[in-house]
C-alpha cells in the first residue's frame, strides 16, 4: 500500500500543475453546446446544427468531440465516441460534421458536442462558469433560478456566482423543511459527513461550504450531469446518501485505479504511444502487423483501441478494432489497415492532404478506380467519391479522396489484390 502512495506522489504534483494550467488557460477548455438538429446522415458522418447563438468563439480548424447524454433510458450511450470538425460558424448558430464511432454510438438530438473555445478569459474561472461551460444546469425546486454560459462568459463575476449558491443552499433548506412537514420517510445516513443523521436533518444543516464540495465532486466527475437541467435539492440529496464523495477522494481513487492499471500491464508490450507508430506503405505493414492479423493480435499489439466490432457484421466495414484517439483503423473482416487525416504517427510516404494532382504526379495514375454505386435514401448515387487503388506486392494501396477538397482524406494497405478490395464507402 505505501509503495502505492509513493508512486501516487508525482503524479499528484503533475496533475496540480495541470490544473493550474487548464485553468490558467481558457484555450485548453471546451465548451459543452447540445446538438439542436441532425441535418444530414451518411454512413461515417452527420452534419448537425448546434444551437449557439451570439457565441462564435470557435476555429473551423479545431477539432472537438461527442458526448453522449445521460439517460435512465439509455445509460449506456453516456460516453465519448466520436470526433467533431466545425464546418461553419454564424452569429445564431454552427454547422459541423460528426464523425461518430458507429460501435460505441450514433450521433441524436441533445447528445452534447465539445469545442475548443478561443477567447482568452484571464483569471480564476466561477463555479457558475465551469458548471454552465460543461452544459451542467441546476434548478430551484420549482425548475427556476438556474444561470446560463452566456451571462457567465461574457461578465464572469464570482459574487453573482456565490449568490446562485446561497440560492440553492437556502432552496435545499426549505425542501428538507417541508419533507419534514409532509411526514415524508426520513432516511438515516450511513457513512460520509453527515454520517449517523436523518437526511432531511442533514439537509437543513447543509452550509454554503458543502454545497461547493458536491459541486466540485460534480465537476470532476461531469458526464452523468452534462446536458440536462437538475433539481439542485434531489441531486444534492442524493450525493448525501452516497456517502459524500469529494473531487479530492475521486481524484484519489481514480490515481490509485491508474497505477493499480499500470502494475498491471507492465508486463505486456504494447505501441500506443503516437511517436512509435508507423505504417509502411512499401511492406504493407502498421508497426510490423499485417492486414491479415488477428482481432486478439491486433489488441493484444495496441491495447489503446476504443471499439471494436465483430467481424461478419453488416456495419464497420465487416468488422475490426478502432483506434478514434489515433485515427487508424484494423478492418480486420475485410483484411485492410487504414489511417485518416487525424492520424499521429509517422508513415513511409505521407500521402495525407495531397490532391489528385499531386498523388498522380508522385504515384503515377491508378491501377483501378473503383465506382462507389451506392446510393442514398432518395436514390442518388455519389459521383464525387474517389478511389484509387494502386498494385502492390503485399496486395494494393487505397486513398481516399475527399469529394470537396479532392484531396487525401484516408490512406489504406490491404493484403488483396486491386480488384478483389471490398471498397468501404
Amino acid at each position: 500500500m505505501y509503495s502505492r502512495l509513493l508512486t501516487l506522489l508525482p503524479v499528484l504534483a503533475t496533475l496540480t500543475l495541470l490544473f493550474t494550467s487548464v485553468h490558467a488557460q481558457v484555450k485548453d477548455e471546451y465548451l459543452y453546446i447540445p446538438i439542436d438538429e441532425v441535418i444530414n446522415e451518411d454512413v461515417e458522418f452527420l452534419d448537425v446544427t448546434l444551437w449557439a447563438e451570439g457565441l462564435i468563439e470557435f476555429s473551423a480548424k479545431d477539432t472537438g468531440h461527442i458526448i453522449g447524454k445521460w439517460s435512465q433510458e439509455n445509460p449506456e450511450h453516456n460516453k465519448v465516441f466520436g470526433k467533431v470538425i466545425p464546418t461553419r460558424i454564424k452569429e445564431n448558430g454552427i454547422q459541423a460534421r460528426v464523425y461518430p464511432d458507429a460501435f460505441e454510438g450514433w450521433g441524436n438530438v441533445g447528445d452534447l458536442v465539445g469545442l475548443k473555445l478561443n477567447k482568452d478569459k484571464a483569471g480564476e474561472k466561477s463555479t457558475c462558469y465551469e458548471l454552465a461551460r460543461m452544459n451542467i444546469f441546476f434548478t430551484d425546486v420549482y425548475g427556476e433560478n438556474s444561470y446560463t454560459f452566456y451571462e457567465f462568459f461574457q461578465d464572469d463575476n464570482q459574487e453573482k456566482s456565490d449568490e446562485f449558491i446561497k440560492t440553492y443552499v437556502e432552496d435545499i433548506h426549505f425542501v428538507a423543511q417541508e419533507m419534514v412537514r409532509q411526514g415524508m420517510e426520513n432516511q438515516l445516513v450511513e457513512g460520509g459527513r453527515f454520517d449517523g443523521m436523518k437526511l432531511f436533518d442533514a439537509m437543513e444543516k447543509s452550509t454554503e461550504e458543502d454545497l461547493r464540495d458536491f459541486l466540485g465532486y460534480v465537476l470532476i466527475k461531469p458526464l452523468k450531469y452534462m446536458g440536462n437541467h437538475w433539481k439542485i435539492s434531489e441531486t444534492y440529496a442524493t450525493w448525501i446518501v452516497s456517502e459524500t464523495p469529494t473531487a479530492t477522494s475521486a481524484l484519489v481513487n481514480w490515481l490509485v485505479e491508474s497505477v493499480n492499471q499500470q502494475q498491471d500491464s507492465r508486463s505486456g508490450s504494447s505501441d500506443c504511444d503516437g511517436e512509435s507508430l508507423f505504417l509502411d506503405l512499401e511492406k504493407g505493414t502498421f508497426n510490423n502487423v499485417s492486414p491479415t492479423a488477428s482481432m486478439d493480435e491486433v489488441k493484444k499489439k495496441f491495447p489503446c483501441f476504443t471499439g471494436e466490432t465483430e467481424e461478419g457484421q453488416s456495419i464497420n466495414c465487416n468488422g475490426g478494432v478502432f483506434f478514434l484517439n489515433h485515427d487508424f483503423y484494423f478492418y480486420t473482416g475485410n483484411d485492410y489497415i487504414e489511417v485518416r487525416l487525424g492520424f499521429n504517427g509517422k508513415i513511409s510516404q505521407n500521402l495525407l492532404g495531397k490532391t489528385i494532382e499531386e498523388v498522380e504526379e508522385i504515384l503515377g495514375k491508378p491501377d483501378l478506380i473503383p465506382v462507389d454505386e451506392s446510393e442514398d435514401e432518395w436514390g442518388n448515387m455519389f459521383p464525387d467519391n474517389i478511389q484509387y487503388l494502386y498494385k502492390r506486392k503485399y496486395g494494393a494501396l487505397g486513398l481516399a479522396f475527399d469529394p470537396e477538397t479532392r484531396e487525401v482524406k484516408k490512406i489504406a494497405v490491404h493484403s488483396r489484390k486491386a480488384k478483389d478490395v471490398e471498397i468501404c464507402w
